[in-house]
């Protein structure tokens, strides 16, 4: 693990938005940030029907690591490569890494809430090489929903709300 990798105990928007904003990864001031990872949550009944897994096992975007935090500031969203863990009931933490894997400008990048899961779900949509690309999203623990819920809030409103 790279020495400058940040480790976050928790996973709020806060924390996140706090911690990239402290070390300066992104080029203007991040106003929210969450952790997400590729694929779909499923449903409760879909995870016991072992069909909704098949949502978190489709290979996804190769615009994005499987699991990423993605900061958004006034211009521009950025995606971290980064990897979480849950620690017990409450307990969560992240490790972010240094070095944008992918960014956008703000106004180019949107969300929108997806069917419920066991945790939250949204569709991010980017530009890409062939044309705008929707990958699935979810948090990726029921202790971050919040901060994706967030960022859902605030790229869903093309930019013009704060979180």
């Amino acid at each position: 693990m790279a020495a400058d990798a940040l480790k976050i105990e928790g996973g709020s928007a806060e924390q996140l938005r706090d911690s990239i904003n402290a070390a300066g990864w992104a080029s203007d001031r991040v106003l929210c940030a969450c952790i997400a990872r590729q694929g779909h949550s499923p449903s409760i009944a879909g995870a016991i029907l072992l069909y909704g897994l098949a949502g978190l096992l489709l290979p996804g975007s190769r615009l994005l690591p499987r699991t990423f935090v993605m900061a958004a500031s006034a211009e521009r969203v950025f995606a971290f490569k980064a990897r979480g863990l849950a620690v017990g009931e409450r307990d969560y933490r992240v490790t972010v890494y240094p070095g944008e894997e992918a960014s956008w400008p703000r106004g180019e990048a949107s969300m929108s809430p997806a069917k419920a899961g066991m945790t939250a779900n949204g569709w991010l949509q980017v530009p890409g090489d062939k044309g705008p690309t929707r990958i699935r999203c979810a948090a990726p623990n029921s202790q971050v929903n919040p901060a994706l819920e967030q960022m859902i809030a605030l790229l869903g409103a093309n930019g013009d709300a704060t979180p």
